[in-house]
Parts: C-alpha cells; structure tokens; sequence
C-alpha cells in the first residue's frame, strides 16, 4: 500500500530465514518482487508456495499467469489461467485472458471457443462471454457464427467498445472493408482512449492506407 517494496522484501527474507517452509511467507515474497518488478525471484518464491500447500490455489495461478504473460511466456501463462477456470469460473477477466493468449499469441483458437462456450454456461447474462465466443468463431473463419454471438453481445451491452472492435475484425477478415472501418470507429468513441480504442485506431488507419496504397497503384500509371 506504501508502495515500499525494498522494505517489504526486507522484512520477508528475514521471515523466510525464520520460518522457510512457510507458504504465506513465500507468497508474499513472491508478490513483493513482482512489485519491484524482479519477475524471475517472483516466479520462484510464488512456485515454492504452490509446492508449499499455499492457499487460495486460484490466487497464486492468477498471479502467476500474470507474470509469465508480462514475460512474454505465453504457453506458461496459458496453463496457469486454465488452472484457475479449473475450480473457479467467477471472474471473465481470466476468461478474457485466456482466450486473448489462445487466439493473439499461440494460434489456438479451437481452444479459446472452448473456454468461450464455458465462459457462456458460466456467465449466459453477461455480454462479454458471447463477445469472447464471437471473437474465437471469427479466428476460425466461422463468420456466421461469430456475427451471431457479437451481435448478442451488443443485444445485451449496445457500449460494449470490444464487441465492435471484434465486429470490425470479422467484417475485414470477409474483406468488408468500409463495414470494418464502420465498426473500428465506434469501438474507438466508445473506448475513450483504452487499449481497445488503440487497437480500433490502428486497425481503421492500417485500412486506409491499404486503400490508398492499391488507389495509387491502380490508378497512377507507371513511367
């Protein structure tokens, strides 16, 4: 709360040379260098406290998961989020990650729609589990049934800014281009300046400078 991380390690390692078989204290620690932002020391203190017995399992894997993901370790980190949904399916931000790792960083989209349709059993109320289900079925090319989850998505949360960035997405990868650039543009007013009205910004410029690219090259004759 302090955000005095030095000192915490301090007292810590004092604990730990005192009580070494302690799972709290190994947690803890292994929090304390991930505040100061020494990943590999909190991955080891966090894993001798998954070996230790620590208690709640799912809150050590979440953390976990968190690190390897800043570590770029993703399959790592896929394991530790998948631990989590194992015995705890509350939170949709671990779905969310999950899926994110499945889809964005190691190319499993069958898996991520697997994760979605659980998220949906989980959460059948909440507009993010179709979102995520729209976003697994459009990275597997099922642009019908992608459509049909994003537009019950935005049925239940019409400002869910992902929901249209994913529309977009779907709409560009059935090369829909101005629906695509229609989409990216109100998931980038609803997201006021978020990852996602970056990410719905970047997409819409990359999609007009395509088009002026093939503009130039289809109607400026060459010397």
């Amino acid at each position: 709360s302090l955000n005095e991380n030095k000192e915490a390690i301090d007292a810590l390692e004092q604990a730990n040379t005192l009580a070494p078989k302690n799972p709290k204290t190994s947690f803890f620690l292994g929090l304390s260098y991930f505040a100061d932002n020494q990943l590999d020391k909190a991955i080891y203190y966090l894993e001798k406290a998954d070996e230790q017995g620590y208690e709640p399992k799912d809150q050590l894997n979440l953390k976990l998961g968190d690190i390897y993901t800043l570590k770029k370790e993703y399959e790592k980190a896929d394991t530790s989020y998948q631990d989590v949904l194992k015995n705890n399916k509350k939170d949709l931000q671990v779905f969310t990650r999950a899926i994110w790792i499945n889809i964005d960083k190691i190319d499993n989209p069958e898996r991520a729609l697997e994760l979605a349709k659980i998220a949906i059993v989980n959460h059948p109320d909440q507009a993010m589990s179709y979102n995520l289900a729209g976003w697994a079925y459009t990275a597997l090319g099922e642009f019908k049934k992608g459509k049909q989850n994003l537009d019950k998505a935005l049925s239940l949360d019409p400002k869910l800014d992902v929901a249209n960035l994913n529309l977009g997405w779907l709409y560009e990868k059935k090369g829909s281009i101005n629906l695509a650039k229609e989409y990216y543009k109100r998931a980038y007013i609803l997201a006021k300046s978020n990852s996602i009205g970056n990410s719905a910004a970047i997409r819409f410029n990359k999609l007009n400078q395509n088009e002026l690219k093939n503009y130039y090259q289809t109607n400026i004759a060459s010397p």
